[in-house]
């Protein structure tokens, strides 16, 4: 999921990813850690509407998630960290599903405004796999984000018959070494697409 999914849809070019970094290590069996590095800048009012609050979830049967850092980097590179009773859990329901393992995470940022980022840091844990030999994984870039710079980076043992497909993104790293293969892809976007109503994928 992405850190910055809100209950407020991102407005189409209102957001700038000034940093996006993704790291996959992946274990000899169905488990996996993810740490995700966000800096988005809100452009407009519009998008620092968007950025205020972060909700994050994940199931608490399958995966740990920690938040590692959270912050507003003020336009004028002030640095206002999130109090921690700003970071609120909330058990068992996902809109109007009840998901009794489900946690969801919200992370409110102080002081945001026009010009300003977030910057939210996250470690999820794929402690167990949801099917048995089952390791799947996917990450989106909205259409309607501007990306300065992103990049993508999977570590796992090089014995693995790991299949990726990557669409859009530039290969910048294939390396093995002390039995794991070492993969990474970067990718920019100067411009963004509005896409059209009920459009198929």
């Amino acid at each position: 999921q992405s850190a910055w999914a809100t209950d407020t849809p991102p407005a189409q070019g209102h957001l700038l990813a000034e940093h996006f970094h993704l790291i996959y290590r992946i274990g000899k069996d169905e488990t996996y850690t993810v740490e995700r590095d966000e800096v988005i800048r809100a452009l407009t009012p519009q998008g620092a509407n968007s950025l205020g609050k972060q909700v994050l979830q994940h199931s608490t049967k399958l995966q740990d998630l920690t938040v590692l850092e959270a912050e507003t980097i003020k336009a004028d590179g002030r640095h206002l960290k999130v109090k921690k009773d700003a970071i609120e859990t909330q058990n068992g329901i996902v809109g109007n599903i009840s998901l009794k393992d489900h946690e969801i995470t919200s992370v409110t940022f102080p002081d945001l405004s026009e010009g300003d980022c977030i910057h939210i840091h996250t470690r999820m844990v794929q402690k167990e796999a949801p099917l048995p030999g089952l390791l799947s994984a996917a990450e989106y870039l909205t259409d309607g984000l501007i990306i300065r710079d992103a990049r993508l980076e999977v570590e796992y043992p090089q014995d693995r018959d790991l299949r990726i497909d990557a669409k859009g993104l530039t290969p910048v790293r294939d390396e093995k070494s002390g039995g794991l293969r070492h993969l990474a892809w970067t990718h920019q976007r100067e411009s963004v697409r509005t896409p059209e109503e009920a459009e198929a994928d």
